[in-house]
């Protein structure tokens, strides 16, 4: 049989459908969002009786290989990032955004 070949992957633990280290090495994302909710998720979790908040995106993160150097990259990119922001330094991700924006304000 010819054609477009279909890979599958049989669950091998409770709902995991993407093999751990596949999806860790393909995204980060999760990290970041993990690094700039973590000290707020106490708060959260009381404040909302939820205390399983986040729960599986930190038991994701805190299965990777030395995790918390990596949460501590993103916890620096985010300082700087909010450093800069304070400062009104931060560029724009979304540059004609920004051109729109100085176009619309008041000269001086």
């Amino acid at each position: 049989m010819q054609g477009n070949t279909v890979t599958l992957y049989r669950p091998v633990g409770p709902r995991e459908l993407i093999p751990a280290q596949m999806f860790n090495e393909a995204n980060t994302e999760h990290i970041a969002v993990f690094a700039k909710m973590r000290p707020f998720l106490e708060e959260i979790r009381a404040a909302t009786d939820y205390p399983d908040y986040l729960g599986n995106l930190e038991r994701v993160v805190g299965m990777l290989p030395r995790p918390e150097e990596k949460i501590a990259i993103f916890e620096r990119y985010l300082g700087r990032q909010r450093k800069l922001a304070a400062e009104g330094k931060q560029r724009s991700a979304y540059p004609e955004s920004e051109a729109a924006a100085q176009e619309s304000r008041p000269a001086g």
